[in-house]
């Protein structure tokens, strides 16, 4: 992939003082370690910082780009933007997908991630989104990105509306205002974050702070709504019970769009989710 684009890899894994480093492409004057992982989970905080730790030891602009095709944990995300310095920026397995099926390019998707994360801090930012319309739903996650365009699907929803992963809460902020950067004319956007996660207090109102800023004025073609879903997407929707264990969530990530499907037209549309719907243009 990478070399087909002219973009220079090491072809093996190699050793720099002991490390052992995945590959490297040059990249518009720029070396890129990068680092590949096909696992059946997300990956957690405790892989990246890993991985960054070998980045801070080389070339002062040197960046990495770590790869799961499984996703990342929402606290490795999250850990990535609290640091001091960003130098590693992160795809997933659906970026890497619109690169193999002629959707996107490596470099149109290394172009996107840096400036994201260059002019905003955004560490995810995902490649292949196609903005429609001047509705945004931003979410936690891919699963998330899912259910919604699951529901949407299943109620006919006609309306324009592009649902966007920000891999995380603390993630959220900087991808939305990369998304504004590029966006013309005026926009309805709506945040959904769950109301259960580590930090929810804090973030919340960096959150809530953010989009008052983008409502009075910031912003003037921008009208900002968040969301809190208590505990969380999962549960407001019926697909798992309140307090279910991981194990639970992961087997509900493995079901086949039909059967999520048929889950969600299983349950009945709660007061909780009124806003979450009217934001995906179902209500």
């Amino acid at each position: 992939m990478f070399a087909a684009e002219g973009l220079d890899p090491r072809r093996t894994s190699f050793r720099p003082a002991g490390e052992e480093i995945d590959g490297s492409i040059w990249f518009e004057g720029r070396t890129i370690l990068f680092e590949a992982k096909w696992t059946a989970d997300p990956h957690p905080a405790s892989s990246i910082y890993q991985f960054k730790g070998k980045v801070d030891g080389k070339l002062v602009g040197t960046v990495g780009l770590f790869i799961s095709m499984a996703g990342f944990s929402t606290d490795a995300v999250d850990a990535l933007v609290a640091g001091k310095d960003v130098n590693v920026i992160l795809a997933d397995g659906d970026d890497l997908r619109s690169i193999v099926s002629g959707e996107d390019t490596a470099k149109a998707m290394l172009r996107h991630k840096l400036r994201a994360a260059g002019e905003t801090g955004a560490v995810f930012s995902p490649a292949n989104v196609r903005l429609r319309g001047r509705r945004m739903v931003f979410v936690e996650g891919r699963f998330d990105e899912r259910i919604l365009g699951l529901l949407r699907e299943a109620c006919g929803a006609a309306d324009d509306v592009t649902v966007i992963p920000t891999g995380g809460p603390m993630n959220m902020i900087p991808l939305i205002e990369s998304i504004l950067l590029i966006a013309d004319g005026p926009i309805e956007l709506t945040a959904i974050i769950d109301g259960n996660n580590p930090g929810f207090k804090r973030y919340s109102t960096d959150l809530r702070d953010f989009f008052d800023s983008l409502n009075s004025g910031l912003r003037a073609d921008t009208v900002a709504k968040l969301v809190v879903l208590t505990p969380d997407l999962d549960s407001a929707f019926g697909l798992v019970a309140e307090g279910s264990s991981w194990s639970d969530r992961k087997r509900l990530r493995r079901y086949r769009d039909d059967e999520l499907k048929r889950l969600l037209a299983q349950q009945p549309f709660t007061p909780e989710v009124t806003d979450l719907l009217r934001a995906i243009g179902i209500m």
